[in-house]
């Protein structure tokens, strides 16, 4: 009798294993994410325009042939920028969403991924300006004409916003927040009858958007508040213009940048246990640049290894 009771029991298992879908109708996971497509090369001394900025001589000495009223810009007082020593912090998380068992696609996918940088960033501006003397005999722009002396300000998040957290950014700050949007087909299922590995390859449209790169244009925003600046004030080493820069990187993350991507991931899932694991591999090609004044990468692959809920 028990033997008997044995086979009923194993007989309902297996009825019931039959009539489970052995692939999940929709999915939801969490993953972490390696993002290789930013890189950025080390730049020292950029000049900038500062087109919205001018100078005035008001509070320096008097400048043998230049007219005490004239008013400058970051053409005849260079300032400059640097960029160095990018690091990706290891902060990168995300999840999906998606619909298994569809006609003709099979899968459909929509996943995101937020990420965080940080670099050195900082600004070289005048501190002092003296005039030459003797004054040169020829001279055609007023640089040939004064000593500049320049200090640095350098734009680290920590030292403005000492309180606050930014994911352990501590220097200048970068973060992207991506999406994608995937068809999927199975290119192999193991074993053919419950498919506990699936194989999948697939394709579709990318979108970020990311906070700005330190550059001129940024620079220039922040000091559109500032319609004329003595020469001989401290505006570059004030934390009210650090401040301003900063928070044009934090508060300017809602740019748009397109690209597209293949994908090839796998995904292992036991049957009737709604929990799986995924790896997904894809390689995004950009449309247009990340940054439209600081060569920032774009291209390349991101890694996304997870878990997810199988229903």
């Amino acid at each position: 009798m028990s033997r008997l009771r044995s086979m009923v029991i194993i007989g309902l298992v297996f009825l019931m294993s039959q009539s489970l879908p052995v692939s999940a109708l929709i999915g939801i996971g969490a993953h972490y994410g390696i993002d290789l497509t930013l890189k950025m090369d080390n730049k020292l001394m950029e000049q900038t325009q500062l087109d919205n900025l001018k100078f005035s001589l008001s509070g320096l000495p008097s400048i043998p042939g230049i007219n005490p009223d004239s008013v400058l810009t970051g053409k005849d007082i260079p300032v400059y920028i640097n960029r160095k020593d990018w690091k990706n912090t290891g902060i990168n998380f995300g999840g999906k969403i998606y619909v298994d068992v569809l006609p003709f696609i099979d899968a459909l996918e929509v996943s995101t991924n937020f990420g965080v940088w940080q670099y050195n960033g900082s600004v070289l501006y005048p501190k002092s300006i003296t005039p030459k003397y003797p004054p040169p005999a020829q001279a055609s722009r007023f640089q040939d004409l004064v000593d500049v002396t320049y200090d640095t300000l350098q734009l680290s998040i920590k030292k403005i916003y000492p309180n606050r957290y930014f994911w352990g950014v501590t220097e200048t700050p970068y973060a992207k927040l991506h999406f994608d949007a995937t068809i999927r087909k199975y290119l192999l299922q193991l074993p053919p009858v419950i498919k506990i590995l699936k194989i999948y390859g697939g394709a579709g449209m990318s979108v970020d958007f990311a906070t700005p790169m330190l550059s001129s244009k940024l620079i220039d925003d922040a000091l559109r508040s500032y319609s004329s600046v003595p020469l001989s004030s401290d505006i570059f080493s004030s934390q009210d213009l650090q401040k301003k820069i900063i928070d044009q990187i934090i508060n300017n993350m809602m740019t748009p940048h397109y690209g597209c991507h293949i994908a090839l991931g796998s995904m292992i899932k036991l049957p009737m246990i709604p929990l799986g694991f995924y790896i997904d591999a894809k390689y995004i090609i950009r449309f247009d640049k990340m940054d439209k004044y600081v060569d920032i990468g774009g291209n390349g692959f991101l890694i996304n290894l997870g878990a997810a809920l199988a229903f």
